[in-house]
C-alpha cells in the first residue's frame, strides 16, 4: 500500500468492511462446524500452548511468541509441529541447523533465541505481535494474516496487499465491531473467518462464483468508474 501513516479512504474501507461482512456471514450461516471450530481455537490452542511451555520449563508467553514467529507463511498444523520441534532441540542442545522449520532460517534462528528467553516480538511486527497476544488469550489485538486478507479484498492473490499500522488498526476495528455486533471475543470473529478461508470456502475458483463480492452503492459514480471497481479495487491487476 501507499505511505507510511496513509489510511484507507472512507470508500476503500466500506468496501473492506463489507467483503469481510459477507464473508462472514457465509460461514455463520453455511459452515456450523467450521464456525464452532473457529469460535474455540484459541481457546483450545492456548491450552495446547501452555501444556508443552509447561513441559519445556518456558512461560506461556515465550511458547507463545516462538509458535507465532514461526508462523510466517506456514501452514498451521506444520507451523504447531515446528515449535514443538524447535523447542525440543534446543533442550536437548542441539544446534540450531539440525533443526528444520517451514519458515525462513531468519526467524528460526529468533525463535530459537526466545527459549533462551532472549528477545520479544516487537508491535511493529503487526501480524505475528497480534497473533501471540492472541494465542494467549489477550483479548485488544486482532491476527491479519494472508486468509484475512483474502477475506477483506475478496481476491486471492494479496501480495501486493501490505498494511502500514493504521490500516492494520482500521481493519482490526472492523473485526472488533462485528464482535461487538455477534457478542463474542474479536478474536473469535478473526478465527471464524479464518477457518472457513482455510478450509476451501474461499479459492481462487470459487471467489467469484459464490457472490461472496459486496461493496457500497454510490450514486455519484458512472458505470464505467464502478465496473473498474467491481473488478476489486486492491488487485494486483487492477
Amino acid at each position: 500500500m501507499a505511505k507510511e501513516m496513509q489510511e484507507f479512504n472512507k470508500y476503500e474501507l466500506l468496501t473492506l468492511e463489507r467483503n469481510f461482512i459477507s464473508f462472514y456471514g457465509l460461514v455463520k450461516n453455511n459452515c456450523p462446524t467450521l464456525f464452532k471450530d473457529g469460535k474455540y481455537w484459541y481457546k483450545k490452542e492456548n491450552k495446547h500452548i501452555k501444556k508443552v511451555a509447561k513441559r519445556y520449563g518456558m512461560t506461556v508467553r515465550q511458547y507463545a511468541e516462538i509458535t507465532a514467529r514461526l508462523s510466517i507463511r506456514n501452514n498451521w498444523l506444520r507451523n504447531r509441529l515446528d515449535a514443538v520441534r524447535l523447542s525440543y532441540n534446543k533442550i536437548l542442545g542441539r544446534p540450531i541447523d539440525a533443526v528444520k522449520v517451514c519458515t525462513t532460517k531468519v526467524h528460526k534462528n529468533i525463535a530459537y533465541e526466545y527459549c533462551d528467553g532472549i528477545g520479544t516480538i516487537q508491535p511493529n511486527a503487526l501480524k505475528i505481535h497480534a497473533f501471540a497476544k492472541n494465542l494467549q488469550l489477550n483479548k485488544d489485538y486482532v491476527t491479519i494474516d494472508v486468509w484475512m486478507k483474502r477475506a477483506f479484498t475478496n481476491c486471492w492473490d494479496v501480495d501486493s496487499f501490505d498494511m502500514n499500522a493504521k490500516q492494520y488498526e482500521q481493519l482490526s476495528n472492523i473485526i472488533k465491531k462485528v464482535a461487538k455486533q455477534e457478542n463474542l471475543i474479536p478474536y473469535q470473529v478473526q478465527a471464524i473467518a479464518w477457518n472457513g478461508a482455510r478450509n476451501n470456502i474461499f479459492n481462487k475458483d470459487t471467489i467469484y462464483i459464490k457472490g461472496m463480492y459486496s461493496e457500497p452503492k454510490s450514486k455519484t459514480r458512472k458505470p464505467r468508474e464502478l465496473a473498474k471497481v467491481q473488478k476489486n479495487i486492491f488487485s494486483v491487476t487492477s
